[in-house]
């Protein structure tokens, strides 16, 4: 084990990611996100969503903003530190998301077994039904 971090029973991790900087952002099952500093051994930040017991995911963006996916009540979110939401699309089922090279949004939904591309509008510039379940999409 290179780095754990434990939580209180019944608190459930949907989604973790380490990033550049060495620090580990994950969304928990009680809405909240979390950066944690695995040197330090300590949390940087804690947000609630205001959303719990729904599968999620979250990405760190470049901006320092947090891109959040909740498949209960089907959203995409662009938060920032404070929790503030700065953009907000529905999409049924979502549960994980990642920013695009050119500022779109790659959408997986696990329930209704689409990727789709969203832009800043919400306008699914591309879709595709998958046979099974998608967990998570990526760009090449």
């Amino acid at each position: 084990v290179v780095f754990q971090h434990n939580l209180t029973p019944n608190f459930f991790i949907f989604s973790a990611r380490k990033q550049r900087s060495g620090h580990i952002v994950c969304m928990t099952s009680q809405g909240l996100i979390l950066e944690i500093d695995p040197i330090k051994r300590a949390e940087v930040r804690r947000i609630s969503v205001g959303t719990q017991g729904t599968w999620c995911g979250v990405e760190l963006l470049p901006s320092g903003r947090y891109l959040v996916a909740l498949m209960y009540p089907g959203e995409l979110r662009e938060i920032d530190a404070a929790g503030k939401v700065h953009w907000k699309v529905n999409f049924p089922g979502v549960f994980r998301a990642t920013r695009l090279p050119n500022g779109n949004t790659l959408a997986v939904s696990m329930t209704t077994r689409i990727v789709a591309e969203v832009d800043r509008n919400g306008r699914r510039v591309w879709e595709k039904t998958c046979p099974g379940r998608p967990w998570e999409a990526r760009p090449r």
